[in-house]
């Protein structure tokens, strides 16, 4: 459902000032927005994870288009001063492909602590400790 945009000049009192059918509106909120040092710091370790992934050719898209936007978008990243990332470089699509690379790299990292013999053994482990009753009742 499309929410009606509510403009400053027919604002009521308290009433959040959304333009959804604006870009200018999401950019304008967008950069304005403070960034702590923490959130930037993650970030830049998030596009130099995107960076990594990009040089190693692990990148694969769907569609032409996807590929030129990312491109596009991939392009205007910033660096300030110091080495980190710009946040109000960033845009939505660099921003979840970053944290989509995140998710993986967790997942994997996730599947490497334990190995499948130790994933069987502490499920049985739950299993007869919670249904081991009805198993002895069963061989009765």
């Amino acid at each position: 459902m499309r929410r009606r945009p509510v403009f400053p000049e027919n604002a009521k009192a308290g009433e959040p000032n959304f333009d959804l059918t604006s870009d200018r509106h999401c950019a304008r909120t967008m950069s304005s927005r403070t960034y702590t040092e923490e959130e930037v710091q993650d970030l830049t370790d998030r596009v130099f994870l995107l960076k990594e992934h990009v040089e190693a050719g692990k990148m694969r898209f769907a569609r032409q288009d996807l590929v030129d936007g990312f491109w596009r978008s991939y392009q205007a990243i910033r660096l300030r001063p110091d080495g980190k990332v710009d946040p109000t470089s960033l845009d939505g699509q660099i921003r979840a492909s970053t944290l989509a690379l995140i998710a993986m790299r967790q997942r994997e990292d996730a599947k490497n602590s334990l190995s499948l013999a130790q994933v069987q053994g502490i499920y049985f482990t739950f299993l007869f400790r919670d249904f081991g009753w009805l198993y002895e009742q069963m061989n009765k």
